[in-house]
């Protein structure tokens, strides 16, 4: 098994130093009792603007006066902004071992990264199930604006608060996108194709921690971020999200081929076949939303449209092999799922049904992105997310108000 006297955090950094200074140091004062283990800090700066502002952590200054013993830190810098993504595969792949991955503006909590080590070595060598672990996933603790506390539970899509085995992530080739999805919803791919593999393969352990366990990890809000400045963030990012999903389809088809043993593999091809209608179905409620926001005066750019058409339209090519084996309920069952347990910004469908988006009936997705800007504007809604021009809504107000 890879070593354990090794941890690397990998901190993919942009912002200003003074929105950088918490993350790094949470981490350069971390309690390592006897020598147990060494931690390594990473600093990938993404910024070619300035290269020079994180050279504090590089210096003689800070590693006398701050950084604590059996801790060292390295800073890489790129020479243009290549995202977030390929700023963690950056650290990455400077590494070995062991390593958990902090957001800029987040810390870790002070005892964080040995109670992780602790956790290691009793799972590994002091355990009757010796294999090696994949991954050791934790609670995260976020705070809203008024800093009331959430738990994020540890098998989250989230990607911190976990200690990474990159051993295991080399193994089947997982790291983070490298295309325009660098920037934006990174981390859905990542850590749904890690937490696949990490369930499959049974050659090594994985580890969720209860989620009333003590965190090790907190998520602060950033005032200044986009996600929160802008109300139409999350249409923004429905094309990377759905070109993420599509990605994630194909590693689980090339993990299924590959190392799914054949008493296990129609388990696994069911599992796939839910999986990719659960995407197209939320293809299908971000594909209402975008048109929505349209409507409510979103300055969109033509890109973020171009690029959750051809999602879209990737992820319906994968449906349509299986879509005979669907039955009525299990669509039903899902649509329900995906509408009321997730974080999706859905609307009541004026556009035409899930069954008519999947079998191109639905002529929008052919429509350029300048006829869907007029048509989004000349659409209405109500409090109730409906569309009052709707032929639904006409039926409804005609049956009701005859009575």
């Amino acid at each position: 098994m890879t070593r354990t006297n090794h941890i690397a955090a990998i901190i993919p950094a942009y912002s200003s130093r003074e929105v950088v200074n918490n993350s790094v140091l949470s981490l350069a004062t971390q309690w390592i009792p006897d020598n147990t283990f060494h931690l390594e800090i990473v600093i990938v700066n993404d910024n070619p603007d300035k290269m020079e502002q994180y050279n504090y952590y590089i210096s003689e200054d800070f590693k006398k006066n701050i950084l604590k013993p059996h801790i060292n830190i390295r800073l890489i810098k790129h020479s243009s902004n290549l995202g977030q993504g390929r700023a963690r595969n950056t650290g990455i792949g400077d590494i070995n071992g062991f390593f958990v991955l902090c957001d800029e503006d987040d810390i870790y909590a002070p005892n964080a990264l040995y109670r992780m080590w602790e956790i290691i070595q009793k799972e590994h060598y002091n355990s009757e199930d010796p294999r090696p672990i994949s991954i050791l996933t934790c609670p995260i603790y976020s705070f809203d604006k008024d800093m009331y506390r959430h738990i994020i539970p540890s098998a989250s899509i989230w990607v911190n608060a976990k200690l990474y085995n990159k051993e295991f992530l080399d193994k089947y080739g997982i790291r983070f996108p490298t295309d325009e999805c660098s920037h934006r919803a990174e981390d859905y791919p990542f850590s749904r194709m890690v937490d696949y593999a990490s369930r499959n393969d049974k050659s090594f352990k994985r580890i969720d921690l209860p989620n009333d366990t003590d965190t090790v990890y907190y998520w602060y809000p950033n005032h200044n971020s986009r996600s929160r400045q802008d109300k139409f963030y999350g249409s923004m990012l429905s094309g990377y999200t759905m070109k993420g999903s599509v990605n994630i389809i194909s590693f689980i088809k090339n993990f299924n081929e590959k190392y799914i043993i054949p008493d296990k593999q129609g388990e696994a091809d069911e599992y796939l076949k839910q999986e990719i209608l659960n995407m197209n179905i939320y293809a299908y409620y971000n594909f209402i939303s975008f048109i929505k926001d349209l409507s409510l005066g979103w300055q969109c750019k033509e890109e973020y449209w171009n690029i959750l058409v051809s999602s879209i339209k990737s992820l319906r090519e994968q449906i349509l092999p299986y879509w005979e084996e669907y039955c009525p309920s299990d669509i039903a069952d899902m649509l329900y799922r995906v509408k009321h347990h997730s974080d999706i910004r859905f609307t009541e469908s004026w556009i035409g049904s899930f069954e008519s988006f999947i079998n191109k009936e639905n002529s929008l997705l052919n429509k350029s992105f300048n006829y869907i800007v007029k048509y989004a504007k000349k659409l209405k809604f109500d409090s109730c997310n409906h569309e009052v021009n709707s032929s639904y809504v006409k039926a409804w107000n005609k049956r009701h108000c005859s009575k």
